[in-house]
């Protein structure tokens, strides 16, 4: 290889200039009319050709498998793998689609070669699970594979080998990152898991209730305590829904189905906390449709009305529980939103169409502890995304990573030898 040196006369930069001298094939690749003209028959011309054009795919695929040394080898002797033109037929005639077959050959034989091999043997000695344990492994195989993958001409390159590890490790934590949530993905969706998270979310949305229901009764406890013999005035709002009612059989059949109303009508006073049994006692009465279809019994209309005239009589003797009530019924309105769902097995495979409408996704996100929330979140995202859309995602990036280190990194890189500063080529 003639090599000189020039100047740069405005800069005193010195440019080393090799010419590249052309190399000899190793081997022939001849058309089928070639070797007709060398005395072949025209089938055995026909077979000779397909196998010498296919020569050129395989030994890709072959020094690729064994980390570019043949290529490597070739060159110190002077020679270079032929490359073929490799024609198919289509319904649109026929079409070269050499760039379709070099590309798979380098990436099979990447993908299965002996850096490879090497670099998973080393990942699979990293402990641990989860994402960034799966992405530290995928740094480690890539940036192995691509420090031990020689280019031709780059044998004891260090810098440039260094270069395509470093290289290697970034595409193998994008790679081991997304085998990591394809993983995370598969393993939410296995049923097992499925119906523990949804035991663990009923446990929470339980947990909530009774939380909720604690800190009420801790309330009106309080309140009570602040002023001990005072009591809510129940006297005129009875009296006004018997009278509104002017049916003596619905009044009557309303007092056997909420035995703290008779109380209530012949004390005519109560207590702060017998106040809110009985409203609890009339809403559960709604709640269980004992009013429906009974001509005899009041509606649920007038019932809700009657229930908020307690409340008013018992926001008026304590003016602290308006505050309280309404917080109350506000966060009862998180967990009626969701309750529905708040059945084996029917919680975690819900909570799609949970997550899909905005309410009841604002309702868990407030029940819920925020671990719990999120775990439910990547469950809702792995049920979108499914097992075939997170096989179809792994593969993708994989090979996508792969097929950009043949195109960038291994196939266009051909160093010439020293990795001199400056060098050009000809």
């Amino acid at each position: 290889m003639a090599t000189f040196k020039i100047r740069d006369k405005e800069t005193g930069e010195v440019f080393t200039i090799r010419e590249k001298e052309e190399k000899k094939k190793a081997w022939e690749i001849s058309t089928p009319e070639e070797l007709v003209g060398k005395g072949f028959g025209p089938t055995a011309a026909g077979l000779l050709a397909t196998g010498q054009q296919l020569s050129s795919p395989a030994w890709k695929y072959g020094s690729m498998l064994a980390g570019g040394l043949p290529d490597v080898a070739l060159e110190k002797m002077g020679y270079e793998a032929p490359t073929s033109q490799i024609q198919a037929a289509t319904p649109w005639g026929t079409k070269d689609i050499t760039g379709l077959t070099d590309t798979a050959a380098n990436i099979a034989g990447f993908v299965g070669g002996a850096p490879m091999r090497a670099g998973a043997a080393l990942a699979k000695a990293i402990p641990g699970a989860g994402v960034g344990a799966a992405a530290l492994r995928g740094a480690t195989q890539y940036g192995t594979a691509m420090g031990l993958h020689t280019p031709r001409g780059a044998f004891d390159d260090w810098k440039q080998r260094g270069m395509r590890a470093a290289g290697g490790a970034a595409g193998g934590a994008v790679v081991g990152t997304v085998q990591g949530l394809t993983e995370n993905f598969i393993n939410i969706l296995k049923e097992p898991q499925l119906l523990k998270t949804g035991k663990d979310i009923r446990g929470g949305f339980f947990g909530f209730k009774t939380k909720l229901s604690n800190w009420f009764g801790g309330k009106i406890s309080k309140f009570q305590a602040s002023n001990p013999g005072k009591t809510v005035d129940l006297t005129g709002t009875l009296s006004k829904f018997q009278e509104e009612l002017g049916d003596s059989k619905r009044f009557k059949a309303l007092l056997r189905g909420s035995p703290r109303l008779q109380k209530a009508l012949e004390g005519g006073k109560l207590p702060l906390k017998e106040t809110q049994d009985l409203i609890n006692q009339l809403k559960e009465t709604l709640s269980e449709n004992m009013l429906s279809g009974l001509k005899v019994r009041p509606s649920q209309g007038e019932v809700m009305k009657l229930i908020n005239s307690l409340q008013k009589a018992k926001h008026t003797a304590f003016p602290q529980m308006k505050a309280t009530d309404a917080t109350y019924g506000k966060m009862s309105e998180y967990t009626n939103a969701v309750e529905n769902y708040m059945t084996f097995p029917k919680t975690a495979h819900g909570l799609r169409s949970m997550f899909n409408n905005k309410g009841m996704r604002k309702s868990l996100r407030t029940i819920l502890p925020k671990e719990l929330f999120d775990r439910a979140s990547q469950t809702v995202m792995a049920q979108k995304f499914g097992h075939m859309g997170a096989r179809v995602l792994d593969t993708v990036v994989r090979y996508g990573i792969i097929y950009k280190f043949m195109m960038d990194m291994v196939d266009k890189i051909n160093i010439t030898g020293g990795g001199a500063e400056g060098e050009q080529y000809q």
